[in-house]
């Protein structure tokens, strides 16, 4: 069930990038995505509509609040590090789809379905990665330096 137009123009009113955007219905395939991914796997515990708008997507795209990270995303590397169910990077690459979108997680059956999920919704930019944060990444991990920008949600 897509997301109602109530809930697709209050991502807009809250974040000045998503106004700019022509089409907003990739939010809405987002949040489908999400709940058809969560009755298979537990990505989430917050499904409905005002929950998944507000505290997932939203909260998400508040990094774009930040200048460096604005001035940093279009065709940088970004991180996504402890990814879980596809946020923040997800709602980034809906934003910044010409951003280069690493999403690592540590638990295999997340990044299964995120890579399913990017698939469905188009996001070529996206790149998921099974590992440990600090292994990926730690002094001599394949990963270390890598990127441009590392974003994470706790």
């Amino acid at each position: 069930m897509p997301l109602q137009e109530k809930y697709l123009r209050l991502i807009g009113a809250f974040v000045p990038q998503v106004a700019k955007m022509q089409d907003l219905s990739i939010f809405s395939r987002l949040y489908d995505r999400v709940v058809e991914t969560n009755e298979k796997i537990n990505i989430t515990s917050l499904i409905s509509p005002i929950d998944v708008t507000l505290k997932h997507i939203i909260d998400s795209l508040t990094l774009f609040f930040v200048p460096e990270f604005q001035s940093a995303i279009e065709n940088k590397r970004i991180c996504d590090i402890g990814c879980g169910g596809g946020f923040p990077g997800l709602p980034i690459a809906s934003v910044a789809p010409k951003a280069d979108l690493t999403m690592i997680d540590s638990t295999e059956k997340k990044i299964r379905a995120l890579s399913e999920n990017a698939g469905l919704l188009d996001f070529s930019c996206v790149h998921p990665v099974w590992g440990r944060g600090e292994e990926l990444a730690g002094k001599s991990g394949p990963m270390r330096e890598r990127f441009d920008v590392c974003v994470s949600r706790a």
